[in-house]
């Protein structure tokens, strides 16, 4: 909500906010000036502070002109609110481009949360960020909406699908003035310009211009709204009824990239799968036989989509392992009849299914499920219902005419299986 005058008697206001000092536990930093438009009822310190204190969240608050001496390493996401001062945007946006602190945690891994709604009403009066350019190059321009749409109803902020506690989460409608999208005096204050690449578009104003989106920048994640989310939560001047559900969802999903995006920390045994993400390394268990003066060696190397993210990955998500084996030795490794040379096991919890999308391995060798018959072939689904699948390598005998199990290894030898999978729910 923009009005054209600041009336002190319409809006509650508290003082500047003093900085909330950092005990070492905090996972979530607020950089807020001011109240965003007016007080909650919840907590005087705003909407916002409201959310986190209801969701549990571990935060403290810092204004904008600490960030320049503040170690943002030991956050796992930020928040930045709507409706903040002139000098809170040009210290967020020193020479009119986003403070470089913020381009680095964001790029490094971190989830910022932008409400960016600016030209608010309230402490924050007449503050803009303008022209200025925020991480990765987006902009935006200007323009008043009380109309907005839903452009993705499956993103979780809408969907409401990640875990939330305080109550406040719910399912994101568009069914009129005040449920839950339109009216508001405003809904918007702007949108998004210079998108970019892979952009996902969540809400959009009138004219189908994007107003909340969700976009990679480095190993980070940032999701940026120009809706007026605390001016809702707080039911507008105190006049209009409050609408939680938009700010609560969006730190609801902040909670659940942040926790995809920790890293995997390997463990010995089996790797228990949550449902929407699934771990690596899978437990591979070689057996290989070592015999005297021959040096025989395996080793396993694990990869995934989120690897290039920082994150665990999901559904839709790549996921792949090469395992390198052969003989450093002068000598050549002689497999003993009926042993199988080399047995990988495979260990997958539903509810994950992984499609193999790509096998490679030498023309002289194949791969088995085990002892049986069936090849491993691309496009073959291991359900993670079965749990477990005991996978064969098998070389071309020339005498046999056929893949055996329990093949050699020359002197001076490596060789490698490479197989990728698609995850599945």
């Amino acid at each position: 909500m923009r009005e054209k005058k600041y009336n002190a008697e319409n809006l509650r206001s508290i003082p500047m906010l003093p900085t909330m000092r950092n005990r070492g536990s905090e996972t979530v930093l607020l950089i807020q000036d001011n109240v965003p438009w007016r007080a909650s009822a919840d907590n005087p310190l705003g909407a916002d502070v409201a959310e986190l204190t209801a969701q549990g969240k571990k935060y403290c608050i810092i204004g904008s002109s600490k960030l320049e001496t503040t170690d943002l390493s030991q956050y796992s996401a930020i928040v930045i609110p709507s409706a903040q001062t002139q000098g809170f945007y040009d210290r967020i946006f020193p020479a009119g481009t986003v403070h470089s602190k913020l381009d680095e945690f964001v790029k490094h891994g971190g989830v910022l949360s932008a409400n960016l709604a600016d030209g608010g009403s309230g402490e924050g009066y007449g503050g803009k960020w303008a022209d200025y350019t925020f991480i990765a190059g987006v902009q935006h321009v200007e323009e008043y909406s009380s109309d907005n749409k839903i452009a993705d109803s499956t993103h979780p902020i809408i969907a409401a699908i990640a875990p939330c506690v305080g109550g406040n989460c719910g399912l994101i409608v568009d069914f009129g003035n005040y449920n839950d999208l339109d009216g508001w005096k405003h809904a918007s204050h702007g949108y998004f310009t210079n998108l970019p690449v892979g952009t996902k578009v969540i809400l959009t104003d009138a004219n189908n211009q994007p107003v909340m989106i969700e976009y990679m920048y480095g190993k980070g994640v940032v999701i940026a709204t120009l809706t007026t989310v605390e001016w809702r939560y707080v039911g507008g001047t105190g006049r209009l009824p409050q609408n939680k559900k938009l700010l609560a969802n969006e730190f609801a999903y902040q909670d659940y990239l942040v926790e995809k995006r920790k890293p995997y920390i390997p463990t010995e045994g089996d790797v228990d799968l949550a449902i929407e993400t699934i771990q690596c390394p899978w437990n591979l268990e070689q057996e290989i036989e070592v015999q005297g003066e021959v040096k025989v060696f395996v080793e396993k190397y694990k990869h995934s989509e989120g690897d290039c993210q920082g994150m665990k990955p999901g559904k839709g998500d790549d996921i792949a392992f090469t395992l390198v084996f052969g003989n450093y030795g002068e000598f050549a490794y002689v497999a003993p009849a009926s042993k199988p040379t080399l047995n990988d096991t495979l260990k997958v919890k539903a509810p994950v299914n992984l499609k193999l999308m790509t096998l490679h391995l030498a023309a002289d060798y194949k791969l088995y499920y085990g002892n049986t018959s069936k090849e491993v072939r691309v496009g073959d689904v291991l359900y993670g219902a079965i749990g477990s699948y005991k996978l064969q390598l098998r070389k071309y005998d020339t005498t046999a005419n056929d893949y055996v199990a329990d093949f050699d290894l020359p002197p001076h030898y490596i060789g490698c299986i490479s197989m990728l999978y698609q995850i599945e729910f």
